[in-house]
């Protein structure tokens, strides 16, 4: 989990820890939506890019992912460039959870009907 004013470099610093791709999200500060990505581990079969500048925020990368779909990074301390690409929301999601902690519709469920005991022999 990240904020839209932390540093990229800070941020990917995080997921280098796991030392697998991983799922960032970000709550939007504007909207209060979760908005997530998925970032690979840094790839050396991938061409090599320019770091990340370092006043980069992961609010900025959001907005470059929203437009550009997927992306080549790399943070200063990568030998290697990553990929990242947002990932899309899922409609359930976004109408909010009920007490449960669903984010799918209650169904509506039969009223309890009284079963006797048989006795068996």
């Amino acid at each position: 989990m990240t904020r839209a004013t932390e540093s990229v470099n800070d941020a990917m610093g995080m997921v280098s820890i796991h030392s697998r791709a991983a799922l960032v999200a970000m709550l939007d500060p504007v909207t209060g939506q979760l908005r997530m990505l998925h970032v690979t581990t840094p790839q050396a079969a991938l061409k090599k890019v320019g770091a990340t500048p370092p006043g980069r925020t992961m609010g900025d990368l959001f907005e470059q992912l929203a437009s550009a779909l997927i992306i080549e990074l790399r943070v200063k301390f990568w030998k290697h460039t990553a990929v990242a690409h947002l990932v899309p929301p899922c409609a359930a999601m976004m109408h909010g959870h009920d007490s449960r902690g669903s984010c799918f519709p209650r169904v509506k469920q039969p009223p309890a009907t009284s079963v006797q005991a048989v006795a068996l022999p």
